[in-house]
């Protein structure tokens, strides 16, 4: 039963189990938790009873006449009512005071052979105060030698940990010379993923459990070992501590299920088990190892504490190794994507990779006439062109510290401002597009000899809020943003073949730098999909004054035309298309100048409507 404390039967103050007093037993409960003081009225004297149904469920009875029962994501449990639970349930009794109820297995509370550690195994990463240790001088000569071989044979795990599996075989072996067991099994959650390739056929040995490494004592006969304990794992997993067997009085072997879980020890004369843990320590991994009763085996006796503590050392090291392999897999994921200042960062910080809201800059860069420049090199040097092309172009995002998001065709896609913050990321996306342009000259002079024919680029750059994070899937990752951002920056990708211009950059992203001479305003401008509209300017690579002479005139033009002064902008227009001829832009605003001068329109509106995507 569980309530809050009664001192009219001299209950002890919170929290304490304590017995029942025979004449006020019911519910068949001889045992109360006191969970609240006397004073804490919130908390009922009688709440609710506890009981274990079988090996695997819980019974809660709210024995209380008001006060439901309150149950983590679930409906309340009701006066008078009972409910069951499979393993265990988390009850929330108000402010901070919460309970976790976990089945016990009848053969947890009845196989005395079983005992555990009173340490806590680490997990990767994890640091444990550890009370003043005897020196190295403290030892004999012989015992320091042994101390020696036993650390050398532990740190042959941690060396082994990187590039490939073979460190579960060395802390088999580890564990079976320090220890003297006769056998020594890695056992891995099915789950567990290991990045190396050279992982051996893991094969079954209980439900989701398989067999990563085992070593046996030269000289064992394997039949003499037995199988592998279900009691002793059945123990570690459930309690994620080191667990012992030695010889002793079990009371049953039998749990309420029916399975005979002695019968895996009756060839075992005494086992210790560990468990392999993860950063949030949950067991994956067990390191399992048995003396047998083998009049040929070594002579037997018990398991010690110190030993067993060994053995958890290992299943720390081992838990190491596997976490420093997903480490370095997700380096070289990252790899693909980041610069190396980022990946130490993500590296260093994993939770930034959890979706999150940001402001970033992104960058979309599509290469113009590659249909025409495949179809002219053939397959194989088309596909060394664009490798050629990606890479100088990729390596321009990752020189910035920026994130390559994808590649989708002939169009590269990155950002900035996420997973790390970047308070200067709009001007690295604008400087990563200059470097884009400057990569084009060059590539066209690299190829020039088998591309006569110019191909260029169409870079555009936006910057505002959006939702990053793995934009992918569990299948494959891709860390990118989502949002209304990311549409503009692609619609101004697509906006420089319309304008005819190379790069075009949102006011947004402008906003952030210093007054810049080689970008020109080019209009406000709708895109599809987009209420909003867009402040939008081209980006010149190596501008001339003869071309920032041309953006002020322009400019001046673009405001006649805003303001409604139709006739000026088409004069200063046609002087600007005798010098330039070739501009796009300003052969796009004479039309739309004259067009308003031939036929005003009756709600004019300045905003440039672009009606592709």
């Amino acid at each position: 039963m569980v309530g809050r404390q009664d001192l009219l039967h001299n209950e002890p103050a919170p929290f304490a189990l304590t017995e029942i007093p025979a004449i006020e037993k019911n519910l068949n409960a001889d045992k109360k938790l006191v969970v609240a003081d006397i004073k804490d009225t919130e908390i009922p004297r009688e709440w609710f009873a506890i009981e274990l149904a079988n090996s695997k469920r819980i019974n809660i009875k709210n024995i209380h006449k008001g006060r439901p029962v309150p149950i983590r994501n679930q409906s309340s449990i009701a006066s008078g009512q009972t409910r069951q639970f499979e393993n265990e349930v988390l009850l929330e009794l108000g402010g901070n005071l919460a309970i976790r109820v976990t089945a016990l297995t009848e053969e947890d509370s009845t196989n005395d052979e079983l005992r555990t550690l009173a340490t806590v195994p680490f997990a990767p990463n994890e640091e444990q105060p550890i009370a003043q240790i005897a020196t190295i001088r403290q030892f004999s000569a012989p015992e320091a030698k042994d101390i020696a071989n036993m650390l050398r044979l532990a740190l042959q795990v941690v060396q082994k940990a990187t590039g490939s599996n073979a460190f579960f075989q060395a802390a088999a072996v580890a564990a079976a010379q320090i220890v003297e067991l006769d056998r020594v099994v890695v056992l891995l959650r099915k789950d567990t993923h290991l990045p190396s390739t050279e992982t051996k056929h893991r094969s079954a040995v209980i439900d989701g459990w398989s067999i990563a490494a085992e070593h046996l004592r030269p000289g064992i006969r394997v039949e003499s070992l037995g199988t592998i304990s279900r009691t002793i794992l059945h123990r570690v997993i459930s309690t994620g501590i080191t667990a012992i067997h030695d010889p002793g009085n079990s009371n049953s072997s039998m749990n309420p299920s029916g399975i005979d879980y002695a019968q895996s020890l009756m060839q075992v004369c005494c086992a210790t088990a560990s468990p392999i843990l993860d950063r949030d320590r949950k067991v994956i991994g067990v390191l399992y190892g048995d003396r047998s009763t083998d009049a040929l085996a070594l002579p037997k006796n018990r398991i010690t504490d110190i030993e067993a503590t060994l053995v958890e050392v290992l299943a720390s090291s081992v838990a190491a190794g596997i976490a420093r392999q997903a480490e370095e897999s997700l380096r070289n994921t990252l790899a693909e994507f980041f610069s190396p200042k980022v990946v130490k960062l993500l590296a260093d910080n994993p939770e930034l990779m959890e979706g999150q809201d940001a402001e970033v800059s992104v960058l979309f860069c599509d290469i113009r006439g590659f249909s025409s420049v495949t179809e002219k090199l053939g397959p194989q040097k088309a596909i060394e062109w664009i490798n050629d092309v990606m890479s100088e172009l990729s390596q321009c995002v990752i020189d910035r510290d920026g994130v390559l998001v994808d590649y989708v065709g002939d169009e590269v896609l990155a950002m900035w401002g996420a997973p790390g913050a970047q308070p200067d990321h709009a001007t690295r996306a604008i400087e990563t597009a200059r470097a884009m342009m400057t990569a084009i000259d060059g590539l066209r002079a690299k190829w020039g000899d088998v591309l006569p024919q110019r191909f260029g680029a169409g870079v555009g750059v936006n910057t505002g809020p959006a939702r990053v994070g793995n934009v992918g899937s569990r299948q494959k990752f891709k860390y990118g943003a989502l949002g209304n951002t990311v549409n503009v920056g692609s619609r101004l990708q697509s906006a420089t073949k319309q304008f005819g211009v190379d790069c075009i950059v949102s006011g947004e992203s402008l906003k952030a730098m210093k007054p810049v001479s080689d970008c020109r305003r080019l209009a406000s401008i709708s895109v599809v999909g987009i209420d909003q509209p867009i402040e939008v300017f081209e980006l010149k690579n190596n501008p001339t004054d003869n071309w920032r002479q041309l953006a002020t005139n322009y400019e001046l033009a673009l405001a006649d035309f805003e303001s409604k002064r139709f006739g000026e902008a088409v004069r200063r227009i046609g002087e600007l298309l005798q010098s330039h001829p070739q501009d796009k832009p300003c052969k796009k605003l004479l039309a739309r100048a004259v067009a308003e001068l031939d036929d005003p329109t009756e709600n004019f509106s300045p905003i440039w409507n672009l009606t592709q995507k």
